[in-house]
Formats: C-alpha cells, structure tokens, sequence
C-alpha cells in the first residue's frame, strides 16, 4: 500500500503533536509530584532525605566568623542561594532576596547566601567580596569549603544560583535553579511557612 506524500506528513503532523502532548502530561506530573508546594511542617522532599549536610555543617563566612546549623535555631525556614561572581543573575537578584529576608524574618524566615565556587576557584573569593561589598546585601555571606564542594554543588549541575529551603533542623525540603522576580520569590518562600 502507497501513501501519498500529503497523508505521509498529516501522520507526522499528528505524531508530533501526540509526542508533544504525552511530553507535556509527564512534566505536570514530574511537577505535581515531586516538586509541589510543601507545608514546613511537612516532612523533608524524599528527592533530598539522604543528603544530611546541612544538618551538621559548619562554614566561614566573608568575614571568616564561623556560621553553622546551629544558626537555623531560631528560624522556621531557612533559604540557601548558592552564587558564584560570574553569574550575573546570582548578582542581580540579591537584592531582592536581601529585601525579602527582612521582610519575612519576623515570620521565621532566613536567607544564607553561599558563594559555591569558593573553594573550587579561591581566587574568585576576593571578586566576590568585592562585588558584595558594591552591591551592599546584609544577608550572612558564607564561603563553600572542600565538604560543600563534594556533597552540595552537583545537585545545582552548573545551574547558577541554586536554591535550597531547609527547616531549622536542616532537612532539605526543596530545591529550585535559576533566579526569579521578587514577587515569584516572596510566592515561593510564603510557601513553606506557617
């Protein structure tokens, strides 16, 4: 049996919006399941419970005053950017999550940033302080050491900055990469608190 070259490319046609459709359904799902909203009180996101660093953890920061988990004490929710100085979206964004940080603190919310490259590429560490020191962020400004290096930054894959929401026990309850607007930050962080 022939097909005429018109029937041929119909049947590509509708083979290419069934792929499409069938991609689109298993994203939602991916998302629905596995990277949902979550309540604080929920337990840890099963995609993280086996990573246990931040729960038992301590870094220098720019200052090299030593910052640790028990830090988190105090805090129901505890954000964690990780940023290098060479992505400018990392930069770009640490305002807003400096802004956001005082403006959620009286409901248990605390943003840590983590220059990920640091023990990787030391000599990056004075760039960075210096592109702090300019943009001008209160937030606490940790340095990754050789533990971080090997247990946290293949989770972000080179996908700077990455965000993780932890509760004050340091379980991970969330990953996410990329930056985003305020708005969509303040709608994400709300989300794990009570």
């Amino acid at each position: 049996m022939k097909i005429s070259k018109k029937t041929y490319n119909l049947i590509r046609i509708i083979g290419c919006i069934l792929l499409l459709a069938l991609m689109t359904a298993f994203l939602v799902y991916i998302n629905v399941t596995d990277g949902g909203n979550m309540d604080i009180s929920a337990s840890p996101n099963g995609k993280y419970k086996d990573i246990d660093y931040f729960e038992n953890f301590t870094l220098k920061s720019f200052s090299q005053d030593e910052f640790s988990n028990v830090n988190f004490e105090e805090y129901d929710v505890i954000i964690v950017n990780i940023w290098e100085p060479y992505c400018k979206s990392c930069l770009k964004e640490m305002p807003v999550l400096d802004e956001l940080s005082s403006e959620l603190k009286d409901k248990g919310l605390l943003v840590v940033e983590v220059q990920g490259n640091a023990y990787v590429y030391p000599e990056d560490v004075e760039l960075g302080y210096d592109l702090i020191d300019d943009i001008g962020v209160s937030l606490p400004m940790l340095l990754a050491d050789e533990r971080f290096s090997k247990e946290i930054l293949p989770i972000l894959k080179d996908a700077f900055p990455g965000t993780f929401v932890l509760n004050k026990k340091g379980e991970i309850l969330d990953f996410t990469a990329g930056s985003k607007s305020k708005e969509a930050w303040r709608e994400y962080f709300e989300s794990f608190i009570k």
